[in-house]
């Protein structure tokens, strides 16, 4: 048996994080079609395997599930909106509370790559989760193509720790793996310098 993190203020564990041009919010089922919608896009396969076919049975049941961990405090995934619109995701994989990490993963809709959102949500979670919990190592990973990937990872603040070689397969071709990490005490030098998105509670 190991303590949980104490992770949220009280009544604060369900409120949408707001940004200068996005929000993120709680997995919702009625975005269940546009979610389809973003991932029928091949283009945005290229580095990322998506397992199941994607239906609304499966979408369903994987956001029931992402809500009962955030009720468990398992893990906190947020849809991210923008302009009224669902443009990705972003979210931690699993919590591990002995040794208090966890490992963040965000996808961004094709149409908005390159444009500074996936950087504004991934800035804008990584400091809701180090402000709210006692987490202090955050994991990252990206298969060695993935420019845009590792863009994001440097723009917030990780750091590069190792590489695993052949260890992703994408769309049958096998890729190294590069593996970063963002610790407490590198996100506590970021705050003090401003370098963090703005963020608020709404």
């Amino acid at each position: 048996m190991t303590d949980k993190i104490k992770t949220f203020i009280k009544g604060y564990r369900y409120k949408s994080i707001k940004t200068e041009r996005l929000l993120l919010i709680k997995p919702n089922l009625k975005y269940i079609d546009e979610y389809i919608l973003m991932l029928s896009d091949k283009r945005m396969w290229k580095y990322d395997s998506l397992g199941k076919p994607l239906t609304k049975k499966n979408l369903s049941k994987f956001f029931k599930n992402r809500i009962k961990d955030w009720r468990k405090q398992r893990g906190f995934y947020f849809l991210i909106i923008y302009n009224n619109k669902l443009i990705g995701s972003v979210a931690t994989n699993w919590i591990n509370y002995i040794s208090k990490k966890t490992e963040i993963c965000y996808e961004i809709a094709y149409p908005y790559w390159n444009k500074g959102f996936g950087t504004e949500a991934v800035s804008a979670y990584l400091d809701w989760i180090y402000s709210n919990t006692y987490l202090n190592r955050i994991e990252a990973g990206y298969a060695a193509p993935n420019i845009g990937s590792k863009r994001i990872l440097v723009k917030t603040g990780f750091k590069k720790e190792g590489i695993k070689r052949d260890s992703a397969i994408y769309n049958g071709k096998t890729y190294d793996d590069y593996i970063y990490a963002l610790l407490r005490k590198d996100w506590v030098k970021r705050k003090k310098r401003k370098n963090v998105i703005k963020w608020k509670w709404i």
